[in-house]
């Protein structure tokens, strides 16, 4: 079986855990300060919209490479 999205538990436990630790040292501001800075003003309405994103950005390439192999045939 071969897939993407398939992460066996054995192998991945130690790679989650070092995250979630990873992640309690960033809330606790435990990281050094050049960490922190990297606020970019463009990925801070694209973060509180992503669901949204995720949505509609399927329908819309879908209607794209439909309309661009629909032309491509008829060419």
């Amino acid at each position: 079986f071969a897939s993407a999205d398939f992460y066996p538990l054995i192998p991945y436990t130690l790679l989650f855990l070092s995250f979630a630790i990873m992640t309690k040292n960033i809330r606790e501001k435990k990281l050094p300060k050049f960490f922190y800075r990297g606020i970019i003003p463009f990925l801070q309405p694209v973060g509180r919209n992503s669901l949204w994103i995720y949505l509609f950005h399927q329908p819309v390439l879908f209607a794209l490479f439909y309309l661009f192999f629909d032309l491509m045939k008829l060419g």
